[in-house]
């Protein structure tokens, strides 16, 4: 049962509040559409056909809760909103934050789960007549100003830690609260709820459920006065209704707000005399001379012949202009036109320029103490513990990088990369600048500060980056293009400039933070992935770098798995993982109700194996270490915990996690992932920022352990199997997953063999596995 909470705020009694709920409009679908907002949360929208499919998102510490963000929700007849989510997901939460009306007149539709939708919008939520419901279960829809949880609230704007709302909501809190209006048929499954809650609900349509509950949340004594023929409403207190200054207000209101005489108008209030005024929008002024007139015009049906006009002035825009139209449908311009400034479409980008030092021995080490010390503390806070980090000199990094060299042939080189800090932080003795900190095995290191390069535009473009990669994998695009040349062009080539002649193939990473979950293999300069060209490794500092080389071509592996799960989705491919892997490896398997603490630590202790390999769900979260775990068949084991289990008493040489997910973007969980290592005493872990599908990640990692075998390097293999991926050298054929370059064939078992339409060279697949720790 759902708790209904109300938090009031009344203001003075003579205030009219003018709520324009919607102009009807025959012939008129708002042409905003849906778009997430760019508010931290991670929703992303693709267009696919007539349906907008939304993804990403925010989780919950337990997976139950999906939250989405949008900043319009406008919804035509002919166009399904799609939300995609997977088995694990009971309730999604989806908030519209730009302070516009939703306007839904066509499908609401959840796919990969049975999960509840809650649509929360203070501003007002309207159902079209063409308004249809293909839900598995309940729907709420709200104007709350926010949902209360047992550890939290998902207020209606704002940035949230997303982790901590678990459970049901307890609560919905209301200020003054906007109008939801049923106009179409919503219908719900047998044995399901449908909930309106909302400071007024009109119900013009039908509403048909199981359990319908309607809730009117009012701010004390309100009455309701509307103009016949429309929804355009006024909602008075008491005594402003007696005042004999609103007489007549009411039919000039649909022209005052659509004139367009008034500039940046988007809001009306009143006077105590009544008199109607016009406020600024939420759209920012532009430059004198560069005004916008906007109209807040919507199209809220497809017609045949319907105008729309705004005034608009002079516009800069630093990008291409696009003027999208229906099929067979015109449009045109009247007035006298402005001024239309475009930056070509194949503009490069701009060089950004940068400072280059060369370090003396004294400055080097200086520099080098700074940076490991500063990463040290930061990783010891996080898993709540001090981490013993080996004090290194610039002698003894160059020793390592040689002696690496002649052991395994491959060339490497270490980058210290450090975020610009915001300028608050100056008197702090931060830099505002890029840096990248470069090591080599000979010549001195090399300081670069690159400028022009803020923290926001850094952060900006790698959550771009991020969000556009995963986003593409299902139609195939190159969108994250862009934002993968302009990172390229940041942070690998003056790295690059760097290496001259030199026969560098490895590159070691130590990333400062909001970088360590950027999908470094997946840059682009503009002909090729950063991947084809070296071998990537990333790592919290050196000093926690367990860099003892060890071949692993003789391995003996401990595989373990599950493919089934109480809570979570069911990984139906890892018992072919395991299979395959003692196929090609000297190894022991345990699959489900073995693979438990005990039994893992039980085996490592009699037979201790170089590799341990653990196909299951992990998660990376938000919060302390403890947030973050590997689900085993009965519990989840705890990243705070796993240094328990004695993995360096002999050293493992390299843990794999075959099936994990990052909360991308949160610092704290991008430190989880890029410390695993550390946090498990092991020399190198093989890990993925994202979740990939069950068959992407048996290409990958029957790919990895072919290649393991034939390269002296642990970076080496990945990048071999990514590239194999990338060359469309893996595919599924007949029920079978077949690749080229290794020469393999792995049956795949029923509920996977239909899956030939997947494309693995996109890097979806391929680019979020990194190589933690020890690359060697």
């Amino acid at each position: 049962m759902i708790h209904l909470g109300r938090y009031t705020a009344i203001g003075p009694t003579t205030c009219l509040v003018i709520l324009l709920l919607r102009i009807v409009q025959p012939n008129a679908v708002s042409a905003q559409g849906i778009t997430p907002a760019t508010d931290g949360t991670g929703t992303t929208v693709t267009p696919n056909g007539q349906s907008f499919d939304i993804e990403s998102g925010s989780l919950s510490v337990d997976g139950s809760n999906l939250f989405h963000s949008f900043q319009t929700f406008q919804l035509a007849s002919e166009n399904t909103a799609n939300f995609l989510t997977n088995p694990s997901v009971q309730r999604i939460f989806a908030r519209v934050s730009g302070g516009n009306t939703a306007f839904i007149n066509g499908k609401l539709k959840i796919s990969g789960s049975q999960a509840d939708l809650f649509l929360l919008n203070p501003a007002g939520i309207i159902f079209g007549p063409d308004a249809t419901l293909n839900l598995p279960a309940s729907l709420t829809a709200t104007t709350a100003n926010h949902i209360e949880f047992n550890h939290g609230r998902f207020n209606a704007t704002g940035i949230h830690s997303y982790g901590t709302l678990i459970g049901n909501p307890t609560a919905f809190a209301f200020g003054p609260s906007g109008t939801i209006h049923n106009q179409g048929d919503l219908t719900l499954l047998p044995g399901q709820s449908l909930t309106l809650l909302a400071g007024t609900v009109i119900k013009t349509g039908t509403l048909t459920a199981d359990n319908i509950q309607i809730q009117e949340i009012s701010e004390g004594q309100i009455i309701q006065v509307s103009q016949a023929g429309s929804l355009l409403s006024l909602e008075l207190s008491g005594e402003a209704f007696q005042d004999n200054s609103v007489n007549g207000s009411l039919t000039m209101l649909p022209n005052l707000l659509t004139s367009g005489r008034a500039e940046h108008a988007g809001q009306i209030i009143t006077n105590t005399d009544g008199q109607i005024l016009l406020t600024d929008s939420s759209l920012p002024t532009a430059l004198p001379g560069h005004a916008l007139n906007p109209t807040n015009l919507f199209a809220h049906h497809p017609s045949e012949s319907s105008s729309l006009s705004a005034n608009l002035g002079d516009s800069s825009p630093h990008g291409d202009i696009y003027n999208r139209e229906a099929p067979s449908h015109q449009s045109t311009t009247t007035g006298k036109p402005g001024e239309n400034h475009r930056a070509p479409s194949q503009s490069r980008i701009a060089t950004h320029h940068f400072h280059r030092t060369v370090l003396n021995t004294a400055n080097a080490s200086a520099a080098l103490a700074d940076v490991e010390d500063q990463r040290t503390q930061d990783f010891s806070n996080y898993f709540g513990r001090d981490l013993q980090a080996e004090q290194l000199t610039l002698p003894e990094i160059q020793h390592l990088l040689t002696q690496i060299h002649g052991e395994t042939g491959h060339q490497s080189v270490v980058v210290y990369i450090k975020t610009p800090k915001l300028a608050i932080d100056i008197a702090q003795q931060t830099s505002t600048k890029l840096e990248l900190l470069i090591f080599k095995s000979v010549g001195e290191p090399i300081n670069l500060e690159i400028s022009n390069v803020s923290q926001e535009e850094l952060f900006t473009t790698v959550e771009q980056f991020r969000r556009a990669l995963i986003a593409s994998a299902r139609t195939g695009s190159k969108r994250y293009l862009p934002s993968a040349q302009k990172l390229y062009q940041w942070l690998i080539q003056p790295i690059e400039d760097e290496l001259g002649s030199e026969q560098i193939d490895t590159i070691l990473f130590s990333m400062d933070s909001g970088l360590r979950s950027l999908p470094i293999a997946a840059l682009h300069d503009g002909q090729q992935f950063l991947i084809e060209k070296y071998s990537l490794g990333m790592v919290p500092s050196l000093g926690l770098m367990r860099s003892n080389y060890q071949p692993l071509g003789k391995a003996q592996v401990l595989a373990m798995g599950a493919s089934l799960f109480q809570e979570l989705q069911p990984l139906p491919a890892v018992p072919a993982e395991l299979e395959n892997i003692e196929q090609l490896w000297p190894s022991r398997g345990f699959l489900n109700e073995t693979f438990t603490r005990k039994n893992l630590i039980d085996q490592q202790q009699q037979t201790p194996a170089q590799i341990i390999h653990l196909a299951t769900h992990a998660e990376f979260n938000a919060g302390n270490a403890d947030q973050s775990y590997i689900q085993l068949w009965d519990e989840q084991l705890h990243l705070s915990d796993i240094h328990t289990l004695g993995w360096d008493q002999p050293t493992v040489d390299l843990l794999v996690l075959s099936a994990c997910r990052t909360a991308l973007g949160d610092v704290n969980a991008e430190m989880g992932f890029a410390g695993l290592a550390v946090a498990a005493g092991v020399n190198s872990a093989l890990a993925s920022l994202w979740t990939v599908s069950d068959v992407g990640t048996l290409a990958l990692m029957n790919e990895f352990y072919h290649q393991l075998q034939q390269t002296s390097i642990k970076s080496e293999a990945l990048r071999a199997s990514q590239l194999a991926m990338l060359k469309a050298d893996i595919r599924i054929e007949s029920g079978q997953l077949l690749s080229e370059a290794s020469r393999s064939v792995v049956p795949l078992p029923a509920e996977l063999s239909q899956l030939e339409h997947i494309d693995f060279s996109h890097p979806y697949y391929w680019s979020g596995f990194t190589m933690i720790g020890s690359p060697w």
